[in-house]
C-alpha cells in the first residue's frame, strides 16, 4: 500500500491507516529541539521525546488516566512541530513557559514515560498534512471556534467548537469561578480608557464566550473584545494569582460600585480540553477517540525524522 506523505523542514509525516503498519527509524537519528530554560537563562538542545516527557510533566497530572496522557503527548508533539514549521525550521527556539508549552526537566514519572513511548513520533494529521492544534485546561462545557479566538483567513473545520464534559470532573476553582473588583480598580487597570462608570457585555460567540464588551464613563464609550478584556485583566499576573482571570466565558453584574464576575473554565478554549480529555479517558475512551472528538475529521499519523 502506498501511503500519502508530505515533507517540510526535513520532517516527513505519514498517515498510519492501520495499527498493523509500522515504520523503522535510523537508530542514530535522535531529532532534537532547542528549548530556552528561563530558570537557567540558557538554551538546551533536547531530544524530541525527552522534551515531550517534560511538557507532560509541566502541563498535566501524571495521576490521570493513561489515555488522557497519551492524547496530551500526541497534541504536544504536534504543537511542537507546528511551532518549528511556523517560525523557521529546526533552528527555532521553543520557550519552556506558557508562551509555548510548560516544560519541566528532571525525573519523569513512569506513567508519563509510558504514554510518551506508546505514542512515539505520533502526531495529529488532517488530509495528509500536519494539523494545527491547540489545547487548554478547561473549556467550561463547550470548546471555542478558532475563528472566534484568533481570527484569520484559515478555515480549519477541525478547530470548531465541540461539546465538552469537563465541568463534570473539572477542578472546583473553575466551576464556577468568581472575581470581584471595584470600578476604581478597573479604571486603573484600563487606564487608557479614563474613569469607568459602567460596563456591559454586548456579544457572545457560539460557545458563550464574551465576544464584545463596552465600557462607559466620562462621556466616552469604548468597545473591547472579550479576548482584549481578559488580556488586560491579566497583565502582570501569573496563573496562580488570586485575581487571575481564567477565561472569557463569564457574566457580570454591578452592585454597590462593585463588579462581580462569574465564569467557567480556564484558558482560551480552542482545541483539546485537558480536563475534558481526563473525563473521556475515565469513561473508557481511547486517546485516538479523544483526539477525534476535539479535532473532528483528523487522524493520528506518524512522523519520520530525517
Amino acid at each position: 500500500m502506498m501511503l500519502p506523505f508530505f515533507q517540510k523542514c526535513g520532517i516527513v509525516f505519514v498517515i498510519v491507516f492501520s495499527s498493523l503498519l509500522s515504520f523503522s527509524y535510523p537508530a542514530d537519528k535522535d531529532y532534537e529541539v532547542s528549548v530556552y530554560i528561563n530558570k537557567e537563562r540558557r538554551t538546551r538542545e533536547l531530544p524530541l521525546e525527552e522534551y515531550i516527557c517534560g511538557v507532560l510533566k509541566g502541563e498535566i497530572s501524571s495521576k490521570w488516566s493513561i489515555e488522557a496522557l497519551k492524547a496530551q503527548a500526541v497534541v504536544a508533539r504536534t504543537y511542537t512541530f507546528n511551532q518549528i514549521e511556523k517560525y523557521g525550521g529546526k533552528n527555532y527556539r521553543l520557550d519552556d513557559s506558557i508562551f509555548n508549552q510548560v516544560y519541566q526537566g528532571g525525573d519523569v514519572p513512569l506513567k508519563i514515560l509510558q504514554a510518551v513511548r506508546a505514542t512515539e513520533k505520533e502526531v495529529v494529521i488532517y488530509q495528509g498534512k500536519l494539523a494545527r492544534v491547540f489545547y487548554h485546561s478547561s473549556s467550561g462545557g463547550h470548546t471555542a471556534d478558532v475563528q472566534d479566538v484568533w481570527p484569520s483567513s484559515d478555515n480549519l473545520p477541525y478547530l470548531r467548537g465541540v461539546d465538552d464534559h469537563d465541568y463534570s470532573c473539572g477542578p472546583e476553582k473553575y466551576y464556577p469561578w468568581f472575581r470581584t473588583f471595584d470600578l476604581e480598580t478597573l479604571s486603573k487597570k484600563f487606564s487608557g480608557l479614563g474613569k469607568i462608570e459602567n460596563l456591559k457585555i454586548r456579544k457572545r460567540d457560539k460557545s458563550g464566550r464574551v465576544k464584545e464588551m463596552i465600557t462607559f464613563g466620562e462621556g466616552r464609550n469604548h468597545k473591547l473584545t472579550g479576548k482584549e478584556f481578559r488580556h488586560i485583566m491579566n497583565l502582570h499576573l501569573n496563573q496562580t494569582h488570586k485575581n487571575y482571570f481564567p477565561s472569557a466565558l463569564f457574566s457580570l453584574k454591578i452592585k454597590n460600585n462593585l463588579v462581580i464576575f462569574k465564569g467557567k473554565g480556564s484558558g482560551h478554549g480552542v482545541g483539546l480540553s485537558q480536563w475534558g480529555a481526563k473525563k473521556m479517558a475515565e469513561e473508557g475512551a481511547s486517546y485516538e477517540e479523544i483526539l477525534e472528538h476535539y479535532f473532528p475529521g483528523t487522524e493520528v499519523g506518524r512522523v519520520i525524522l530525517k
